[in-house]
């Protein structure tokens, strides 16, 4: 979910992920993590799923006054519990309209169990006509870059 922290005064959403165990008769809270880009830099729509070791593949749309609405891909990384991050398709226009935003946002796992794919929305270059284009990645864990292979709206 995306929602404002007092780490950034409430002002700018950042994205909260929960990782809830129903394994048991009891849903349990196992861990809960929050996508924090910095001060003044908004993380919203994200969308998360966990591989067969466990690991975590996520996408999110971030937006502040240095970067146009963009769709990002991480993993957490085992030994640090950091996000390793990398834009899959930066915005390359400004909207001054926000209306239905992350219509199209989904994280899954591949059946191969180490391949995620994203799709989220971006921001194209015609912001007047038709502001929305939506980005297809898959990924892996461990991996540093995302291998963008579809991109249209």
């Amino acid at each position: 979910m995306a929602s404002g922290t007092a780490s950034d005064g409430f002002t700018y959403p950042k994205a909260l992920i929960y990782d809830v165990d129903v394994s048991g008769d009891t849903p349990t809270l196992s861990n809960e993590f929050v996508i924090n880009p910095g001060t003044g830099v908004a993380a919203q729509m994200p969308s998360v799923d966990m591989d067969q070791s466990d690991r975590l593949g996520v996408t999110w749309m971030e937006s502040s006054a240095n970067e146009f609405l963009s769709m990002w891909v991480a993993t957490l990384d085992e030994n640090t519990g950091r996000l390793v991050s990398t834009v899959a398709a930066g915005g390359v226009g400004f909207f001054s309209i926000s209306f239905r935003i992350g219509d199209y946002s989904t994280t899954v796992l591949d059946p191969d169990g180490e391949t995620f794919w994203s799709a989220n929305e971006y921001i194209g270059d015609a912001p007047n006509t038709n502001i929305w284009r939506t980005n297809i990645t898959s990924f892996t864990a461990g991996t540093q870059q995302a291998i963008v292979l579809n991109s249209g709206q």
